[in-house]
């Protein structure tokens, strides 16, 4: 799959319910069998992330394209196979955290 977005994430991007400077972004890695679906909105749907999310830092925006520190996953675990990566806002609440966009 190429890059695409959630549409209920661009949204809440394009109505400022997301602040893509302000708002603390995390990355999560998703398996190649994940089914991406526009219906999905919350990181509860996603199913098995692989690892743990990281937080996007020193986030900069410039000519269009958010930038941040380099992330670190560490190790993962033996056969993971990654297809996806997603960005989402972190609310603080687990099950319901409003995603913004899959890369």
């Amino acid at each position: 799959m190429s890059n695409t977005s959630y549409p209920k994430g661009m949204e809440k991007l394009l109505s400022g319910s997301v602040n893509a400077s302000t708002d603390t972004l995390k990355a999560a890695l998703l398996p190649s069998s994940y089914a991406f679906s526009v219906s999905h909105e919350f990181v509860s749907q996603l199913g098995l992330i692989i690892g743990t999310a990281q937080t996007l830092l020193n986030k900069t925006i410039t000519g269009g394209v958010l930038d941040a520190d380099d992330l670190d996953f560490g190790a993962l675990a033996p056969g993971s196979t990654i297809g996806f990566v997603v960005i989402f806002k972190d609310t603080g609440n687990t099950f319901h955290v409003a995603r913004a966009v899959l890369l």
